[in-house]
């Protein structure tokens, strides 16, 4: 008969309001809300400047590469430096240089000066390598292993809305004032606010406790192959990273076709973007709200590849449609799967590797991602006028389908592991 005292019960999941009960989280993710509405009034600023200086899709673009190019640069040495240092105080590092820097994008008046949106942007872009596996890393040690998944769904929400919103009042405030620097300006303040907020973050004291030994022991170069390899030796990191890396082959395509699939394929207005954007943030809040609910009743693994079908399959239909409400209909489907998706993934690179390695996994996937969605982007570009971009939603959908497929096999326990 077993020994009551040995037997130890798993805490009950927390849901949305749990999490936010914890102080500490709490304060991580308003700073992290009120960054993200900031960085999205100045993404958004950038192309409108840009456009306006020099009228050139070619700028745009390129000002769209510059600013994700460093997550494929320095995405692993960020790494390293996120698991040798207080987490904490990269954070409030990086968000205070970058409220400095953000103000520079007011000084460039005309078409001539378009290098220096180019250069602050690219040294922007290279220090928030360092600010999202630290803050990544960090979400674990102040919330409990099973606060997880609803502090990342919460996060999820939150970051929707927050590009949703950004994204509107940059609009709003370029379309009525005419002047972009106010968006810069706000900006700058919203990393100053997110400073603040960081830096009274309380944290466990053994939250750093062993770097400093593992920085002084371990090789620099060593450290930053060894995310890579973490992710290639665990399974479920493994998986996930299939899961990430083949869908973005094919997600970074549609996200580069939706305008052009409206535009020129439907010939219908751009006002339907509108609508199209709010059926998928929708769906993506309703979702995440409910995150608890496809706990309760399947597996993290599950989640992603049976999402990522359920994705793909959407994609395809989508480059069938011959009206644009279809796509509002399509677009729904797909803001219902990408919470389940993005939270599991996000929560098993949490749990499946330990807090001193931590960042360097992360970064480690970020690299591969960002290289993926890149590459998917630069295809959309050339294929989408050579073959179609009805032809190329297929393509993309099959690559979003192969990678539920595939991660599902990845995930799969094998045989012998499974033997007592």
């Amino acid at each position: 008969m077993s020994n009551p005292a040995t037997i130890t019960e798993t805490p009950a999941a927390l849901n949305i309001k749990g999490v936010l009960q914890i102080s500490s989280f709490r304060t991580l993710w308003l700073a992290r809300v009120i960054s993200e509405f900031g960085d999205n009034l100045t993404i958004l600023g950038l192309l409108i400047l840009v456009n306006r200086l020099t009228g050139s899709t070619a700028a745009i673009a390129t000002m769209t590469i510059v600013l994700l190019v460093p997550n494929i640069v320095f995405g692993l040495v960020a790494g390293v430096f996120v698991d040798r240092l207080n987490r904490q105080k990269i954070m409030i590092v990086s968000d205070l240089v970058r409220g400095l820097f953000v103000l520079g994008f007011m000084v460039v008046g005309s078409a001539d000066q378009i290098w220096v949106l180019y250069l602050i942007g690219l040294l922007q872009a290279s220090i928030g390598t360092f600010f999202s596996p630290a803050q990544n890393a960090l979400i674990p040690n102040v919330v409990p292993e099973h606060g997880l998944m609803a502090a990342n769904s919460l996060t999820q929400i939150s970051s929707v809305i927050s590009i949703t919103l950004g994204g509107a009042a940059a609009g709003v405030l370029a379309g009525t004032t005419g002047l972009i620097w106010p968006l810069f300006a706000l900006d700058s303040l919203t990393f100053f606010l997110s400073v603040f907020l960081v830096s009274r973050v309380k944290l466990p004291s053994t939250s750093f406790s062993s770097k400093s030994e593992n920085s002084q022991t371990s090789n620099f170069f060593q450290e930053l192959g060894m995310g890579l390899k973490i992710n290639y030796q665990n399974r479920i990191l493994r998986g996930t990273l299939v899961a990430a890396g083949v869908a973005l082959l094919g997600i970074g395509a549609v996200s580069v076709l939706s305008v052009p699939m409206l535009v020129n394929v439907l010939k219908s207005s751009e006002t339907w973007l509108g609508p199209i954007q709010i059926a998928g943030t929708a769906a993506t809040i309703l979702s995440g709200f409910m995150i608890g609910y496809f706990v309760k009743r399947f597996k993290p693994t599950f989640l992603i590849s049976a999402g990522l079908v359920v994705f793909g399959i959407a994609v395809a239909i989508s480059g069938l449609a011959n009206a644009p409400w279809q796509l509002i209909i399509f677009q729904f489907v797909i803001g219902w799967v990408v919470t389940p998706i993005n939270v599991s993934i996000v929560t098993l690179n949490q749990t499946a590797v330990e807090d001193s390695l931590r960042g360097r996994a992360g970064s480690a996937r970020t690299v591969i991602a960002s290289a993926a969605q890149l590459l998917s982007m630069a295809f959309a570009g050339v294929f989408g006028d050579l073959i179609g971009v009805r032809q190329v939603f297929f393509i993309a959908a099959v690559f979003i389908v192969l990678a539920g497929f595939a991660s599902s096999l990845t995930f799969r326990v094998p045989a012998s592991e499974k033997q007592v």
